[in-house]
């Protein structure tokens, strides 16, 4: 089971993505939510942070799929 804290929502047309906390891997990572197969609802609540807060990771990252 993968966890991921997600830290940003972002649209790139076509493509929503989640930028988020990957726990396995101890770094940030970016997902294409449309590529999200199963996912799980947590009581665990979390704040979004603005795009600007992580705009110059995302640049660098290559979405995955889960």
């Amino acid at each position: 089971m993968m966890r991921e804290k997600p830290r940003c929502i972002y649209f790139n047309y076509p493509v929503w993505y989640m930028f988020a906390w990957d726990h396995l891997r101890a770094g940030f990572r970016t997902f294409r939510i449309d590529r999200i197969v199963d996912a799980c609802l947590v009581e665990q609540p979390f704040k979004v942070k603005a795009f600007e807060a992580f705009s110059h990771l995302i640049e660098t990252d290559t979405p995955i799929t889960l």
